[in-house]
């Protein structure tokens, strides 16, 4: 995993060679689909097959999966689909397997976090964060939620946070989502750099742990002389959707940042496909230089997530 976590597909592809299919198929399997996980980013911009393909290692897997891998293998398959097609605003497909974690985690909902086992901490307290969240944010889900077991955001986050300072393979998973939980979501960007920095700092390589780095570092006003180094291995990244970040975060890590420079970047980013959430932080940037309405109006079409470098004080 850790050569996953680090995109050395080179050494993960060694790794995976030497292991019998048919002997380990819980590891083998689940190693795979982690591959597929990393390798195409953003997922949510893939083609369906290639969701597919992730699913059906995690599926096939999964009847014959030993139970240190049961939790991870059942909630990373539901996950990202149900990522997918809530990107895609597919709310009952996002819903339906939603559902089957629930099946599988709803003994474990009600017990305390001291008490369940590491491998079924990150599924109960992403269920008990996100049932929250989106029964107070999305009335589409909410409805199709209601008769499940209640979820407790205080109850998520301290499960997440015994996980992330566990030596268990989720470990990782438990930073990612503290990194995105507090940056986009509570707005505690001091909290998001924590994680974040711990991210970087175990898997320097991976720059989609830059992505919560650099932000959380801007919006915590936590300036580190690494960004500048951080923003070129993005611009400099074979992936588009890594230049797209890169070109976004040069002109806000700028002091000397001007108008033309912005509307540069927006146009830049457009021709490499676009992205609403990073010209979200561009327009923020725009209105808070010079003012102007239609900046403010652009920031509010497009934001994404509602939190420190998108918000108007």
């Amino acid at each position: 995993m850790q050569s996953l976590y680090n995109v050395d597909f080179d050494q993960a592809d060694s790794i995976i060679s030497t292991l019998d299919s048919a002997e380990l198929p819980s590891y083998h399997n689940f190693l795979k689909a982690h591959y597929i996980r990393w390798k195409y980013l953003p997922i949510h911009e893939q083609d369906e097959s290639v969701i597919e393909l992730y699913g059906n290692y995690l599926v096939d897997d999964y009847t014959k999966a030993n139970s240190v891998f049961d939790s991870l293998i059942t909630i990373n398959n539901a996950l990202l689909k149900a990522e997918y097609h809530y990107n895609n605003k597919s709310y009952y497909k996002a819903f339906s397997n939603g559902a089957s974690v629930y099946k599988t985690i709803s003994p474990k909902i009600e017990l305390p976090i001291e008490s369940i086992k590491t491998e079924w901490l990150l599924p109960v307290s992403l269920y008990h964060y996100y049932y929250s969240y989106y029964s107070e944010t999305n009335k589409v889900l909410a409805g199709l939620i209601w008769f499940f077991k209640s979820g407790k955001k205080e109850k998520g986050i301290y499960g997440l946070k015994k996980l992330a300072n566990s030596n268990s393979f989720a470990q990782t998973e438990a930073l990612i989502y503290l990194s995105q939980i507090y940056l986009r979501i509570e707005n505690k960007p001091d909290s998001a750099f924590k994680y974040a920095s711990r991210l970087i700092k175990r898997h320097p390589a991976n720059l989609k742990f830059y992505e919560f780095y650099i932000e959380s570092s801007l919006a915590s006003n936590n300036s580190t002389d690494s960004l500048t180094y951080l923003v070129d291995k993005l611009l400099t990244s074979k992936n588009t959707y890594f230049n797209k970040y890169g070109l976004c975060y040069k002109v806000l890590t700028n002091q000397e940042t001007t108008e033309s420079s912005i509307l540069q970047a927006i146009k830049a980013i457009d021709n490499l496909g676009g992205g609403d959430h990073l010209k979200s932080l561009l327009y923020k940037k725009a209105y808070s230089l010079t003012k102007k309405e239609d900046y403010k109006e652009l920031l509010e079409e497009s934001r994404a997530y509602k939190y420190t470098l998108t918000l108007i004080n």
